[in-house]
């Protein structure tokens, strides 16, 4: 059961921690990060492909939504997830109804 407010006024007041000056301060990001940190490496991860052979949606046994595979010519590990495969393939060779 819940304590009314009132049940805790003698609630500490005083600050653990005394007010800092600016001056004294340590900005964390300034001191361990490299200047360029920020900025992200180009893109590296796409790939070129010839076409796409078969499409499937496998049957889950989760609850997960399905997600729909593409087989395409130059994956050496065979099938790859839509997701995937709609950040590596240009939109002119993406023909599969979704």
């Amino acid at each position: 059961m819940l304590k009314p407010v009132t049940e805790f006024e003698d609630r500490p007041t005083v600050r653990l921690a005394p007010d800092v000056e600016e001056k004294h301060r340590t900005d964390f990001d300034e001191e361990l990060l490299p200047e360029d940190s920020w900025e992200q490496e180009p893109a590296t991860d796409k790939f070129e492909v010839e076409a796409i052979l078969d499409d499937r949606v496998p049957v889950s046994t989760g609850t997960e939504r399905p997600v729909r595979e593409f087989k395409i010519v130059q994956d050496p590990l065979g099938w790859l997830r839509r997701t995937i495969v709609g950040a590596c393939i240009e939109p002119v060779v993406w023909r599969v109804a979704v």
